[in-house]
């Protein structure tokens, strides 16, 4: 685990200094197993997307996870498709865990039969995501469309049940996003659901501010009010994006993209299937990305009009500084029990 920890350290050191060559391993964010989806919900890019549906090689899936075991603290995996899908999804997850790696899915339920809810149960999952836009069935059906209500509620019932009665460790974190048509039932999705989080069977109730997927999608924005989005106040100067010396998103296809906005593969850095994962990390395409946002250009069809990214404060001089310091200090507590990771965040575990 230090090794992951010494990545993390190793990319704030070389995006803070901005060398166009970082010095760490890139932190897989996301593999996307399948690009298939069987709704088509009104916040997602998927009815529009073009690039080719499919479902990820196997053997091409193994060669990814043999390599990113000992740099990422967790990888999801999940795109703009519906894992559960992927009938092999628990024996990728499994695959992964055998390595030493930390998998996330996040999935619309619809799919998630009793067999299939002990199947991720028992595998080496670290977390679920259940995503559940609504309180109430018109909300959610409007929204999630070809998506029914009652058939999902019934089946993320079934899943935290079986997850009770198996004892299962896999993580169960129930979504709702912040748009304008959500936003009044927020409280009562959390009352609806509260008994399974008395219980300690359900991990974690996540409202989840509105994206706009990078500005790319026409008509977003209008969805969503902008305090119920990322980062809703402006920032005086963009700043480089953290992603860009962290991390990458691997597409179904094997293909490289710098982030899980890309959703159409509009920014292609490489390919897995025939270049090397330090090819792609260190080749020239993203090397003038990385240059580009150290000179302030951001005119590109993904970081265009991303308002998005990750707001880290750009402080030359790291680690000699206080951002450094704080930094350190933060993986010390980690490392001694008293923070823990989850999405590679750290999340303070001692009491209140």
């Amino acid at each position: 685990m230090w090794r992951k920890y010494l990545n993390s350290f190793l990319a704030r050191l070389s995006y803070h200094n901005g060398l166009l060559k970082p010095l760490n391993k890139p932190n897989l964010f996301a593999v996307e197993t399948t690009s298939v989806c069987n709704l088509e919900c009104i916040m997602c890019p998927y009815p529009i997307m073009k690039r080719p549906k499919g479902f990820i090689d196997e053997a091409l899936f193994k060669k990814i996870m043999d390599r990113w075991a000992g740099t990422s603290y967790l990888i999801r995996l999940h795109g703009l498709g519906e894992p559960l899908l992927d009938k092999r999804i628990a024996a990728l997850i499994n695959y992964a865990g055998g390595r030493g790696v930390r998998t996330e899915i996040s999935s619309n339920c619809t799919a998630m039969t009793a067999d299939r809810a002990r199947e991720i149960l028992s595998s080496k999952l670290f977390q679920i995501i259940l995503s559940l836009d609504g309180a109430h069935k018109s909300t959610y059906e409007h929204i999630r469309k070809k998506g029914d209500f009652d058939r999902v509620t019934a089946n993320i019932e079934t899943f935290l049940r079986l997850k009770e009665e198996t004892r299962s460790p896999v993580r169960a974190v129930l979504q709702i996003i912040l748009m304008n048509e959500t936003v009044g039932e927020v409280d009562e999705f959390m009352a609806r659901w509260a008994p399974y989080k008395q219980r300690g069977i359900l991990n974690e109730f996540r409202i989840k501010r509105f994206s706009t997927w990078a500005g790319q999608v026409e008509g977003f924005q209008a969805m969503a009010d902008a305090k119920l989005r990322y980062y809703p106040e402006a920032e005086p100067k963009r700043v480089p994006c953290f992603y860009l010396w962290e991390s990458v998103v691997a597409l179904q296809d094997g293909r490289v993209t710098p982030c899980c906005f890309d959703y159409e593969g509009k920014v292609i850095l490489g390919d897995l299937k025939t270049q090397s994962f330090e090819e792609v990390w260190h080749g020239q395409k993203m090397r003038d990305l990385r240059r580009r946002h150290l000179e302030g250009d951001f005119d590109n069809e993904l970081c265009r009009n991303c308002r998005e990214y990750p707001r880290t404060a750009f402080a030359p001089g790291y680690p000699l500084n206080r951002a450094g310091l704080k930094s350190v200090w933060t993986w010390i507590q980690i490392l001694m029990g008293r923070k823990q990771v989850i999405e590679n965040i750290p999340v303070d575990v001692t009491p209140p």
